[in-house]
């Protein structure tokens, strides 16, 4: 390093500093994707947590609340097990758990209704995510996210309370009343076409800012190397030449103006 000349030394100085540059915006970009990235999951999980409520209560109201109502309920009857009766038309949450199963198995998303005294034994909590998200929303928590990586696929998870949202609900759900909660709607939601969209704009955006600082960078150095190392490398020559007895000593050295 100190045997460098002026010029290389600027020259590493530079690629040392682009270097820096590239590596900390690189840093801060990451992080304002994947801020957005959960922004933009959570976003989606508010959306697919109403589309599921609203689905859930229509059935309730207009399948379930009517069927019991009408002279029909003395032959159709609501059951878990629906599949082999003939006679039987599913529960609400049922229906739910049923469209989810489908809607996973394509890779959308999975959603579970679940409850710590479930009416059916299936929908108790299954993990730690679940029974964590139980009672923080108990102590009033309104959701619970975190990321986790299940069967090696990066998952947003994503839990909120489960309201009965009409009288219909509270038909099952003995001693609960409309608005009351009666458990928990857990989602997961997996993340990798999230995620390569986000390694694609981050290479996209790293090679702007390669550009960007390349010529940025370049253009310093062009108006250092003409304004400074040039007029330098020369007056270093005239005095090489006195050192060495060799230079006229009448020789006039031009300093530029500005």
């Amino acid at each position: 390093m100190q045997h460098l000349r002026i010029g290389p030394k600027f020259v590493l100085f530079l690629g040392t500093l682009a270097t820096g540059l590239f590596v900390c915006g690189l840093w801060v970009m990451y992080h304002q994707e994947e801020n957005r990235l959960r922004m933009l999951l959570e976003e989606e999980g508010k959306n697919i947590q109403s589309q599921i409520e609203i689905t859930r209560a229509y059935i309730a109201k207009n399948y379930v609340g009517k069927i019991k109502k009408s002279s029909m309920g003395s032959h159709l009857h609501v059951s878990r097990d629906h599949e082999q009766d003939p006679d039987a038309i599913p529960f609400p949450a049922t229906a739910t758990q049923e469209i989810s199963k489908e809607l996973g198995g394509l890779g959308v998303y999975q959603a579970r209704l679940i409850s710590d005294q479930p009416m059916n034994p299936a929908n108790a909590p299954r993990d730690t995510f679940e029974k964590k998200a139980i009672e923080l929303i108990k102590n009033g928590a309104e959701s619970v996210s975190e990321i986790q990586t299940i069967n090696g696929v990066p998952t947003y998870r994503r839990a909120n309370a489960d309201v009965a949202s009409v009288d219909a609900c509270v038909s099952c759900h003995v001693g609960k009343n409309p608005g009351e909660v009666i458990g928990l709607l857990s989602l997961s939601i997996p993340m990798t076409h999230a995620r390569e969209a986000m390694a694609s704009s981050l290479l996209h955006s790293g090679a702007w800012m390669i550009a960007i600082i390349g010529i940025c960078l370049g253009a310093v150095y062009g108006l250092v190397h003409g304004l400074v190392l040039k007029p330098l490398h020369g007056l270093t020559a005239v005095f090489r030449d006195i050192a060495q007895g060799k230079g006229d000593l009448t020789k006039r050295v031009l300093v530029g103006k500005g």
